[in-house]
């Protein structure tokens, strides 16, 4: 029973509530609806649909509560908030200044549709599972989730209660974002990525109607000093290379040599098949079949890369099997990123040098690229598999060590 706090007609209000169907909903956005005498005319019709996918005029309703309310002379708007199955917890009788139709909400006489207010944890894991649908890779759905764990968990420890999608305002995640400056020092990129995790989804919140417009639209990243990702000196690859070749593991000699010799994902690198690669005597090349965003291109392949694949290939018990996957370990098909880190990590302590993770190698590439081929980010950004120019801008701007030396030969 729905209580309506509304005097005496409350029970009658639910007991209409419990008899709406979905059928109802399509009545009254025709334009009809049930005859009513006129000392009825404040009837109350309230649809639940959890998990369902019936389809109501103008979208589909997927685990939604629907209320329609509907008077003689002025129209009510009533704001639902579900926080787990069919529970709600309350309503506002007239509308108020925080209250908002949103711009999906269909109106035909008096009567209006307003979509429920959905939990945040429901509605992350919504935009999560949206995600994946799209193709994002594990990885970025990931970090998406944490960022929004990290919010949630901020947002509740400041104002003792959960965050609730319509009662976000700017001023959270401004308030948010300092806190990450200055109680977590975290670094200006680590800040960002969460504001643009959060800021996507409530933009996708905001076209689903769980609340009006974007609070994070208007807060602004942090800038970051522009300095060059982090790339292994040219003297610390070469003596990562050295202990990579040492182990004499033909596996993991053709696996570094992809990471420093192609540019590829960690996640890329892992996905690849027998069949991707082809390799000739004085050309290969490489397919990556799904990158990120879904991204399909073909890299070539250097002479000592194709010498490192070529004697892999010779040793993998599936090399006839195009479809069969590149890598293999003791137990297996190779496919988790953790591996990958180990192996990095037996490596750079045998040659001496500071552990890193995949990407710095791939951005080892990028930087390489750009000394032996001075302005052509073009190329660097198809070999990438980047869209846009101005994600490898990053690659021209000098690095640390470059600048002190730089400053030394002036003084």
């Amino acid at each position: 029973m729905i209580e309506r706090r509304r005097g005496s007609r409350s029970e009658r209000r639910a007991d209409d509530n419990e008899k709406a169907p979905h059928s109802s909903m399509r009545g009254l956005f025709a334009g009809g609806g049930e005859e009513r005498e006129e000392g009825e005319a404040n009837g109350c019709h309230l649809a639940t649909c959890p998990h369902s996918d019936r389809e109501t005029p103008g979208r589909q309703w997927r685990g939604w509560s629907i209320a329609i309310w509907s008077q003689s002379s002025n129209i009510t708007v009533i704001m639902w908030r579900m926080i787990a199955k069919n529970a709600i917890l309350g309503a506002s009788k007239r509308p108020k200044t925080h209250l908002f139709q949103p711009a999906n909400a269909r109106k035909s006489g008096n009567i209006i549709v307003i979509i429920v207010e959905t939990d945040f944890t429901t509605a992350k894991n919504q935009w999560l599972a949206h995600l994946e649908a799209q193709g994002k890779s594990p990885h970025t759905r990931a970090a998406y989730r944490r960022a929004l764990a990290h919010f949630a968990r901020w947002y509740e420890a400041t104002y003792d209660q959960p965050p609730v999608l319509p009662d976000l305002i700017p001023r959270d995640i401004a308030d948010w974002q300092a806190h990450q400056q200055t109680s977590e020092k975290a670094r200006p990129a680590t800040i960002n990525q969460r504001l643009t995790a959060l800021s996507r989804f409530l933009a996708w919140a905001n076209g689903q109607g769980f609340l009006a417009g974007n609070p994070a639209a208007g807060v602004s990243g942090i800038r970051p000093e522009a300095r060059q990702p982090k790339s292994l000196t040219d003297r610390d690859l070469r003596r990562f290379l050295r202990a990579v070749d040492a182990s004499g593991n033909p596996r993991d000699i053709a696996m570094m040599a992809l990471l420093t010799g192609a540019g590829l994902r960690v996640s890329e690198l892992l996905s690849l098949k027998v069949g991707d690669v082809t390799l000739g005597e004085r050309s290969g090349q490489v397919v990556v079949r799904r990158g990120k965003h879904r991204g399909y291109r073909t890299v070539p392949l250097t002479a000592s890369v194709r010498k490192a694949l070529a004697a892999w290939l010779e040793a993998h018990p599936q090399a006839g099997d195009p479809d069969a996957p590149l890598w293999l370990g003791q137990r297996g098909p190779l496919t988790d990123r953790s591996a990958v880190n180990r192996m990095l990590a037996k490596y750079a302590r045998r040659a001496g040098v500071k552990p890193f993770g995949p990407h710095v190698l791939r951005h080892t590439f990028a930087t390489r690229y750009l000394a032996a081929n001075p302005g052509d980010l073009r190329g660097l950004a198809a070999l990438l598999g980047h869209s846009s120019l101005n994600t490898v801008m990053i690659y021209t701007e000098p690095r640390l060590e470059d600048l002190a030396g730089r400053m030394e030969r002036v003084g």
